[in-house]
């Protein structure tokens, strides 16, 4: 009996663990998810053209980061949660399947969040893309609009040069007379 109430107090005390572990797992998650939104949110603000690729690639860095804390918090728990596991026996082998299920639930979670963060990376690749093609025609634009300029001050010389000849020749066309 006294064996039993001690596995009964050693499953108790393991499966608070457990829910102390998975909290402190899912509070750090969400303070580094609301510190990266923050964090985009005001780079974002600053501009398109100050570093959108740094940013990124900051993001991807400090969310890679965070997942590999994530993920090696998650492997030491797994290796206490299996040293306990073997120690139990079958008793706690349903607390770790329900365990192993909030995992995977939140691995998929992860697997959304990147599939949605790397379409905003291509759609803020097109963006730049799209900029690199509107300096382009600024530039293009400003070529056209110095050849106009060009153009017309050739023509008010042909107009001031033909003015004069008109001049010289009617002065000229005097004298002779």
């Amino acid at each position: 009996r006294q064996l039993l109430a001690e596995s009964e107090a050693a499953i108790k005390r393991q499966a608070a663990m457990w829910d102390e572990s998975l909290e402190e797992l899912r509070q750090r998650w969400v303070e580094s998810l609301e510190r990266q939104s923050r964090q985009f949110d005001k780079q974002l603000a600053q501009g398109l053209e100050q570093g959108i690729g740094q940013t990124l690639a900051e993001h991807d860095h400090r969310w890679e980061s965070g997942r590999r804390e994530w993920l090696e918090a998650c492997q030491a728990v797994s290796g206490s949660m299996k040293d306990h596991a073997e120690q139990l026996g079958t008793v706690f082998a349903s607390e770790v399947t329900s365990c192993v299920d909030a995992i995977r639930n939140a691995t998929d979670a992860v697997g959304r969040q990147l599939g949605q963060l790397e379409s905003q990376g291509e759609l803020l690749l097109k963006v730049i893309e799209r900029e690199e093609e509107l300096v382009g025609l600024e530039t293009r634009l400003s070529e056209n609009l110095e050849a106009v300029r060009t153009a017309e001050a050739f023509e008010q010389t042909l107009m001031s040069l033909t003015a004069a000849a008109n001049l010289l020749s009617a002065r000229a066309g005097q004298k002779a007379a």
